[in-house]
């Protein structure tokens, strides 16, 4: 079947949009770059104000990657400086789709490039570790300010508009970048690599059950593995690949050491993704402004928030101990007694689910297994327990990933929700989670120790 059999059919609307982005990409050519950069930055300002949840999705981010070595208003002014980069860098990756090699290599200045000499003395081909970080457009056009990249090739995610897709397609053919999509297989880029060509992965944003469980700054997500099964495939090493912006207009292409993976590691997948979260930390951490932190990178479930993503059953311990920021969890026990040996039961088992769990109990009464405790009492308002609980979590480096209600008649789901923490998780009540109203469906699956069954303890 040929490429042009296997492209979807555009439709009326895909043609209007298409119209559009290329009325949008000759306007942005009549600006000079600085412009366009000022003119992005304007709007990922405006964002910042318009977009509630994605700046607590940015500013979450922030806080568990930084948050030991950042206030909260070096955060704030941090997220809106985040917002303004991705505002430039989104709408001069546009404008510099339409570049000429010339007009590239005018705006780019390289660091590192030794590293990359070195590893292409070994003939097996570069497997270019890239992230989400500044002008993205140039990672697809390295070769041109680094030749011995080529020949080059990028795994690239087709658009849904089959039209914009097209033209994406012809331009980085055009600049001898060859493409590989789903479409074309696992095969077609791994025969490139071991041609000795090179080969960009984005592989830094969360993979969900996809991927492989390691820390990203010490706190466990789930990375795909494709770089270390290229790897894997092909022995070609992996060299992480950074860009950053010096000035507006102006981008600079960070080549790092290739990882540093020991003989008897070279098939040890979960070992290579760990490596790769590393590299995305050096990179990440020296130009933070620039990364794409409106990706949640350390996801919480909607509906099953205990799950592990990624977590591989015969390295279990190994990956479960890697991480050393913790996964917060508060849970509203109410006035439920630590006499009560269910409640007792059930939240020893949370806490010694993960050893990187960190368990705050809410009520009146204090839990031996619990690393804080909230005093809340009985004549308590709700506004007043939720501020002291609010409080509680701007506090802490991090925010809570989830909290769980273990009363009855969801008193405490309430309370979180006006504390504003973001995943709350109930037995009863529009806090409860799909997955727990299926097994309370089922007679012998109900009580506590059905509810955290439900939220993935044992998924």
């Amino acid at each position: 079947m040929s490429e042009n059999n296997k492209q979807p059919k555009a439709s009326v609307p895909d043609y209007v949009v298409y119209a559009i982005y290329r009325l949008f990409e000759c306007l942005l050519s009549l600006l000079p770059m600085k412009w366009v950069c000022w003119s992005g930055s304007a709007l990922g300002y405006l964002s910042s104000l318009l977009l509630v949840e994605r700046r607590a999705t940015v500013t979450r981010n922030l806080r568990i990657a930084f948050g030991d070595s950042m206030s909260h208003d070096d955060i704030r002014r941090l997220t809106r400086k985040t917002f303004m980069q991705t505002g430039a860098n989104l709408i001069a990756s546009i404008r510099t789709a339409t570049f000429s090699p010339e007009k590239i290599l005018q705006s780019i200045e390289i660091t590192g490039e030794e590293h990359l000499l070195k590893t292409r003395k070994s003939e097996k081909g570069t497997i270019c570790l890239l992230s989400h970080m500044g002008n993205w457009e140039f990672l697809a056009q390295a070769h041109l300010a680094l030749p011995e990249l080529k020949p080059t090739g990028t795994l690239y995610r087709p658009i849904n508009n089959p039209l914009i897709d097209a033209l994406i397609r012809r331009r980085r053919g055009s600049q001898g970048t060859k493409v590989f999509s789903r479409r074309d297989g696992f095969f077609k880029p791994i025969a490139h690599i071991k041609e000795g060509g090179s080969l960009g992965v984005l592989a830094d944003q969360q993979a969900g059950a996809h991927g492989l469980a390691v820390p990203l700054f010490g706190k466990l997500t789930s990375l795909t593995n494709l770089p270390a099964i290229l790897h894997r495939r092909t022995g070609a090493p992996i060299v992480p690949i950074a860009v950053s912006t010096i000035a507006p207009g102006k981008w600079k292409f960070t080549v790092y050491p290739a990882l540093d993976i020991p003989e008897n590691k070279q098939s040890n997948t979960v070992y290579i993704t760990a490596l790769c979260a590393q590299a995305y930390e050096r990179a990440m951490s020296a130009h933070p402004a620039d990364v794409l932190w409106m990706h949640g990178y350390w996801k919480t479930g909607r509906k099953r928030p205990l799950k592990i993503d990624g977590l591989q059953k015969k390295r279990t311990g190994h990956q479960r101990s890697a991480a050393t920021h913790p996964f917060r969890v508060l849970v509203y026990t109410g006035s439920l007694s630590p006499s009560d040996t269910e409640h007792l039961n059930q939240l020893n088992r949370l806490k010694n689910y993960r050893p990187d769990l960190h368990l705050t109990t809410v009520g009146e009464h204090g839990f031996d297994c619990a690393d804080a405790h909230i005093l809340a009492r009985a004549s308590d308002t709700s506004p007043k327990l939720a501020h002291q609980i609010e409080q509680y979590n701007l506090d802490q480096a991090a925010p809570a990933d989830c909290a769980l209600d273990f009363t009855a008649n969801a008193e405490g789901a309430t309370i979180f929700h006006k504390a504003k923490i973001k995943r709350i998780f109930a037995l009863i009540g529009p806090f409860q989670s799909p997955f727990t109203a299926k097994a309370f469906n089922k007679g012998d699956a109900q009580g506590l120790a059905g509810f955290l069954d439900s939220l993935g303890i044992n998924a």
